[in-house]
């Protein structure tokens, strides 16, 4: 499944050239619908002594898996690794009792040393995904708070900010003492300013119990609104937090966007990010401005073609809300 919108459109751009890419097209996330009821894997727990796997053509299960996990595994077996888990999700699939418990000591123990960034960051998000599928609630959750709060990868901490925030939305977080341990500790990461993932913290407190990730369904509390407001326009934060920062202000966005979508020192990214603000709560007076901004730059146009339609759009229909699709 695809990324969140939001994320989609701000961050995996703003990351994309760090070499990122796998965080911008890794994502597959639950939809907000209730889960259907799983189905049991197929396949039975290999034990410590199963053979090794053909290497040559491995087979997409969970010998292939625990061959990885224990070995470190290959080019060839790696991949076969993440497909069987991403199989489980896609079907609707649920890992058995001894697979749930293999997994969860992988996430335990920060995965094999062999593995490199990038694919210790597919294959966790991978077990996420199928985690999600196997209900095993409060365990689960205090592993993804743990690496929101610890992990020394900034990906692996917005994935699983990304999966909290998941969590809750299909109703796998309800209000408990667990819920509020969790909210505490976001509030903590928003108000960090030295603190890498305070952009996406924000935006998740925001969505919490209000608009969809990605959407203006709601509008931030005052305290957030703020916050979000002078994170945002704070030039000494990185480029991504600033964004996803503007996006979480919700309509208070509107006169930052204005002068970021204008100031030609900004970053490009924050910019665009800025119009896409505009053409989602400006006025009639944003119209020219938006027309001038699209013909200085290929870069910009990307964001203020789309933004000029939705803005006119909603001139027209007030009640129109769409998101912005630019890329």
């Amino acid at each position: 499944m695809k990324a969140p919108a939001f994320f989609r459109r701000h961050l995996g751009l703003c990351l994309g050239g760090l070499a990122l890419a796998a965080f911008a097209s890794g994502f597959f996330l639950w939809p907000d619908a209730p889960l259907p009821a799983p189905t049991l894997a197929s396949g039975t727990p290999a034990p410590p002594s199963a053979a090794v796997p053909d290497l040559r053509e491995p087979a997409e299960d969970f010998h292939t898996y625990l061959h990885v996990l224990r070995t470190g595994g290959c080019e060839i077996t790696r991949p076969v690794a993440i497909a069987w888990l991403d199989r489980i999700s896609r079907e609707n699939s649920v890992l058995t009792g001894d697979q749930t418990s293999c997994v969860m000591d992988m996430i335990t123990d920060g995965g094999h040393p062999a593995w490199d960034s990038g694919y210790r960051q597919h294959l966790f998000n991978s077990a996420f995904n199928a985690l999600h599928r196997s209900r095993i609630g409060e365990p689960f959750t205090l592993q993804l708070l743990h690496l929101s709060l610890h992990d020394t990868d900034r990906i692996m901490r917005l994935y699983a900010l990304q999966h909290l925030g998941s969590q809750r939305r299909v109703g796998h977080l309800p209000d408990s003492p667990l819920s509020e341990k969790v909210r505490a500790s976001l509030h903590e990461m928003a108000g960090a300013r030295e603190e890498e993932v305070s952009g996406y913290a924000i935006n998740l407190l925001v969505s919490w119990d209000g608009a969809k990730d990605g959407e203006d369904d709601g509008e931030p509390e005052p305290f957030l609104k703020d916050l979000a407001l002078a994170t945002a326009a704070d030039t000494a934060r990185p480029v991504d937090i600033r964004v996803t920062a503007l996006h979480a202000a919700g309509s208070a966005s509107l006169p930052l966007a204005r002068t970021l979508a204008t100031s030609a020192g900004e970053h490009v990214m924050l910019r665009k990010a800025a119009i896409a603000r505009i053409g989602r709560y400006g006025t009639t007076e944003d119209l020219a401005s938006l027309e001038s901004l699209r013909t200085e730059s290929s870069r910009l146009a990307q964001a203020s073609e789309p933004a000029l339609l939705n803005l006119r759009n909603r001139l027209q229909d007030p009640s129109a809300s769409a998101p912005i699709p630019y890329p």
